[in-house]
């Protein structure tokens, strides 16, 4: 079935078909091979055993109508009688004569001819004697006549008649043969047709079926099979019949490259839903530090801003304070002196510390854009 794979499926119907051809026309030659022979058979019963059987028989009646028209010649007195009879047997002497030359014609072996043409001899001694029994009886010599006819005349004949009797039964026991041999021949002919048709057929038919289970049903049912499981989702189903040179073996190998770009798809999607992921989990870790970082600065700043309003608040308490001792005596005056320069370093302090309330906050804004940019990236 290994060889049944690279076949097409049309190669492997044809192998029956050609086997069914093949049966058929071995039983046509078979049949007229034997029916030839049969023919031949029958020819030759026709022909030669049928033909020496009729002759034989018609050489034994006319030596017996010779003979009787000679008894008669015998017995006749009447001149027109005489003549009657006279042309009577030698019709008959010569149809006799024309028969055993039949048969030594219808000899189909030397022996047989041999025999025939002895035969022959017999009889020709015969009609010698009836022929010299006539003669007598032409001359009036009846009883001289009758003794040759019934003395040497009737041994000669009896001895030719013995031997067409055995001639004749040779050639009916040779016509049963040949009968029995054809009849034969004929039921082993039928029963050969008979036993080869339905070895043949049985050969063909189960072949078909062979071919039809096993080169096609079952890979069929096979791929059927893969397919099903493929549609499932089953991407581990074995293809099985990929290197068959087939209609089924491109079933397989289409099937092979349907499965193998769903098992890539499934990689990829796989590969996908990993990077997706993943980018989740470093959005939510810039997120945590996102929050963290606005944390730590919001605190930073309101307690800066805390210890600015504090300052301030002192700033303006001592810039109060410069103001009354202003007016005060000219002895404090390097004291106040002394103090507008402390009112000035708080406040150039106070500037310092905005400026760096305002750094933080830009700072905080582009963290939130990184972050943001991260999350969407």
């Amino acid at each position: 079935m290994r060889v049944l794979n690279n076949l097409k499926l049309i190669t492997k119907l044809a192998v029956p078909v050609a086997l069914f051809i093949a049966v058929t026309i071995g039983l046509i030659v078979f049949a007229k091979s034997s029916l030839d022979t049969l023919a031949s058979e029958t020819q030759l019963i026709v022909d030669i055993h049928a033909a020496r059987r009729s002759t034989a028989l018609s050489a034994k009646a006319n030596v017996n109508d010779a003979a009787i028209q000679e008894k008669n010649l015998i017995i006749e007195t009447r001149v027109e009688q005489i003549l009657i009879y006279d042309k009577r047997f030698k019709d008959a002497k010569e149809a006799a004569l024309r028969d055993f030359d039949n048969l030594i014609a219808l000899s189909d072996s030397p022996d047989i001819r041999s025999s025939n043409e002895a035969l022959k001899k017999t009889i020709e001694e015969y009609f010698a004697v009836m022929g010299r029994s006539i003669a007598h009886t032409q001359l009036n010599e009846s009883e001289e006549a009758f003794k040759l006819s019934t003395g040497e005349g009737q041994a000669l004949r009896d001895k030719a008649m013995q031997a067409l009797d055995q001639r004749i039964d040779a050639n009916l026991q040779a016509l049963n043969h040949e009968k029995t041999e054809a009849a034969d021949l004929a039921s082993f002919t039928s029963t050969q047709l008979i036993t080869s048709s339905v070895i043949g057929l049985t050969i063909a038919i189960g072949l078909l079926g062979a071919i039809m289970v096993y080169g096609v049903a079952r890979p069929l049912n096979g791929v059927a099979g893969a397919m099903g499981q493929l549609a499932n989702g089953d991407l581990s189903v074995n293809v099985t019949g990929v290197e068959r040179k087939d209609e089924v073996g491109a079933l397989s190998r289409a099937l092979q490259v349907f499965k193998d770009n769903a098992v890539e798809a499934r990689r990829l999607a796989a590969a996908q839903e990993a990077e997706n992921q993943a980018k989740m989990r470093r959005a939510e870790v810039l997120d945590q530090l996102t929050k963290r970082f606005e944390t730590n600065v919001s605190a930073l700043t309101q307690g800066l801003s805390s210890a600015a309003i504090e300052m301030e608040a002192t700033a303006q308490s001592m810039t109060s304070i410069a103001g009354q001792t202003t007016q005060q005596s000219v002895t404090v005056a390097s004291v106040a002196q002394q103090t507008s320069a402390n009112v000035q370093t708080v406040a150039a302090a106070t500037e310092e510390l905005s400026i760096s309330i305002r750094e933080i906050a830009s700072q905080v804004a582009q963290s939130s854009q990184v972050a943001e940019r991260a999350v969407a990236g």
